[in-house]
């Protein structure tokens, strides 16, 4: 009976503290994951949920939301960084959605740099809605190597134009691009 009664408590104890240490050893292996694909960022926290937290041990996290600063991933920087991903398979590495956040993109692509001062991330992976906010002065200034094999000598004002154009200065005149 002692020999029962003290397996039953070992037993509680591990499931106690699989339960207490499952989402910070979960949260530290995703972002051990994030920095093996390439995540280079001055900061990262990555929270882990999942209820009970005992399916963690199965793979599967209600939320996954990662927090960073000062990311470098594939050529493209990003000041802030603020993504949940939910319904989570950590083995299968997928999610049924994504929400969230990115400040201060800048791409680097054929030489020229494109800043976008805000993307927002929201629905399924795959077909998540995205919306992009430039700044005028940063939109102005994507487009002037563009036009510039045209013979634009400068673009100003650049706004967009909904719901599908932007309107600029190009050398003193005001051009609607379609």
């Amino acid at each position: 009976m002692r020999r029962l009664f003290g397996i039953l408590i070992v037993s509680a104890l591990v499931v106690a503290a699989a339960w207490v240490a499952a989402p910070p050893v979960a949260s530290r292996l995703v972002q051990a994951a994030l920095v093996g694909a390439g995540l280079d960022a001055a900061t990262t926290r990555v929270e882990v949920e999942a209820n009970p937290p005992l399916a963690l041990l199965l793979g599967h996290a209600d939320a996954v939301r990662v927090e960073s600063s000062g990311d470098a991933l594939q050529g493209v920087h990003v000041e802030r960084l603020d993504l949940v991903l939910h319904g989570v398979s950590l083995f299968a590495r997928t999610a049924d959605s994504v929400d969230g956040t990115l400040s201060g993109v800048v791409s680097t692509t054929g030489g020229a740099a494109l800043r976008l001062a805000e993307i927002r991330v929201d629905g399924p992976p795959g077909a998540a809605g995205i919306v992009i906010h430039l700044d005028p002065a940063d939109l102005a200034a994507a487009l002037g190597p563009a036009l510039a094999a045209f013979g634009v000598a400068s673009v100003q004002d650049a706004q967009a134009a909904p719901p599908d154009a932007i309107t600029a200065s190009v050398d003193g005149r005001s051009l609607t691009f379609v």
